[in-house]
C-alpha cells in the first residue's frame, strides 16, 4: 500500500512549542507502524520527552491516506522535575502530501490534541 510506504521515515514537528523534535516512522514485527523520538529540543527534554520513546504505537491503515493508532503523551511535574504519569491516546493520523496532521477526537481540545508534522528527506 503506497500510504503504509510513505508514512515509513523521518518525521519532524511544526508549528508548536515542540517544534523540531522528531520521529522515526518504521514497521514493527507485528505488521503495524510505530514512530520513536530520535530527536528532542531542549523544550521537549525539560518536559520529560527522551530519544527513544515510543511517541506513536499501532499504526494501522484505516482509510485512504488515514491510519488510527496511538500516540504518547505525558504530564510533567515541573516542581519535581518528574513524568509523573503516561498514557497512550487514541489519535487520527491523516497523510497528506509530506505533512502528516495527528488530532484527537474534535471534542477533545486541549494541548496537543492537534500536531502537525513534516516529512524529512
Amino acid at each position: 500500500m503506497k500510504d503504509t510506504i510513505f508514512l515509513e521515515g523521518i518525521w519532524e514537528r511544526q508549528g508548536d512549542e515542540f517544534a523540531g523534535c522528531s520521529v522515526r516512522v518504521v514497521a514493527n514485527s507485528g505488521g503495524l507502524w510505530e514512530g520513536r523520538l530520535v530527536y528532542v529540543t531542549r523544550k521537549a527534554a525539560a518536559a520529560g520527552w527522551i530519544v527513544g520513546d515510543r511517541k506513536w504505537v499501532d499504526l494501522t491503515p484505516s482509510g485512504p491516506c488515514k491510519f488510527a493508532g496511538r500516540d504518547l503523551q505525558k504530564a510533567y511535574d515541573y516542581a519535581t522535575g518528574e513524568v509523573v504519569r503516561t498514557d497512550y491516546v487514541e489519535k487520527v493520523f491523516l497523510l497528506r502530501e509530506r505533512r502528516l496532521v495527528v488530532r484527537g477526537p474534535r471534542w477533545w481540545d486541549h494541548f496537543g490534541a492537534t500536531q502537525e508534522w513534516h516529512k524529512l528527506g
